[in-house]
């Protein structure tokens, strides 16, 4: 579990860094075709483009958040364990947490129904 909640923080972190580095390159270049006052109608749709793929990426962050795809936990039924209790076997007196109580309480219960 812990390889996967680490694959899943780098994943999100490639895409954090990814946008991270297009606006950086975004502000630099918008910088200096300020300073040049030099920009030509393809640089303009360069940015534009830039920009609305940065929107794109957020926007869908914002709507979907980040999609895992995980399978169900597929559990031995030859590793589960049950065991049948009898009325004698339970010591009430040595079950002193709330727990094991209610625990009780629904065992008792569920043999009223029988």
């Amino acid at each position: 579990m812990k390889k996967n909640v680490k694959n899943f923080q780098s994943v999100v972190l490639k895409k954090l860094v990814k946008n991270e580095k297009k606006i950086q390159q975004l502000k630099l270049k918008t910088n200096e075709l300020i300073r040049e006052q030099e920009a030509t109608y393809d640089d303009i749709c360069l940015l534009k483009a830039t920009i609305n793929d940065i929107k794109r990426d957020i926007n869908q962050f914002e709507e979907n958040g980040i999609v895992v795809n995980a399978d169900p936990l597929i559990i031995n039924k030859n590793l589960v364990y049950i065991e049948q209790w009898t009325s004698n076997e339970l010591d009430l007196p040595t079950l002193s947490s709330p727990c094991y109580s209610h625990m009780l309480l629904f065992i008792e219960s569920l043999r009223s129904y029988r």
